[in-house]
């Protein structure tokens, strides 16, 4: 599948102002292809993640994601699984990294964000969010 040339535009002058983008996937949308995922290394690919370890089971395989947020890693309590507050999550972290250090791109973030997480079979490139170890990694993140 292609990107489309208007997606393209915007995802570059969003890297270019220092925008973290953020994809969250249900499973009911295309995946991207790994030649956009290559092309916007940038793009964090965000899912939720379920009390019985896995990831939210609409979004079939979890080789595309950087990072999932887990309702028992943030002390929440419902029936199951946070679906759709996890971008919301993985997003307040962010402008957390932001506020404190204003100056790191992109890239750099969702490296934090990636090395900073908790492992998870489901996620095998990345895992899902710490926000207490990314905001102590960003304070401390050296290029």
């Amino acid at each position: 599948m292609r990107t489309p040339w208007v997606i393209t535009q915007r995802l570059n002058k969003a890297s270019q102002k220092g925008i973290v983008v953020i994809k969250v996937f249900d499973g009911y949308e295309a995946l991207p292809s790994r030649k956009c995922l290559e092309t916007f290394p940038e793009l964090l690919c965000v899912t939720s993640h379920m009390k019985n370890n896995t990831i939210c089971p609409t979004a079939r395989s979890g080789e595309i994601f950087d990072i999932a947020a887990s309702e028992e890693h943030l002390g929440l309590k419902s029936s199951g699984w946070i679906g759709w507050s996890a971008p919301h999550v993985v997003a307040e972290t962010i402008a957390l990294i932001k506020a404190i250090r204003p100056d790191l791109s992109p890239t750099e973030i969702k490296r934090i964000l990636r090395e900073t997480a908790i492992p998870s079979n489901e996620i095998p490139n990345g895992g899902i969010l710490d926000a207490d170890a990314a905001l102590k990694r960003a304070e401390s993140f050296n290029r």
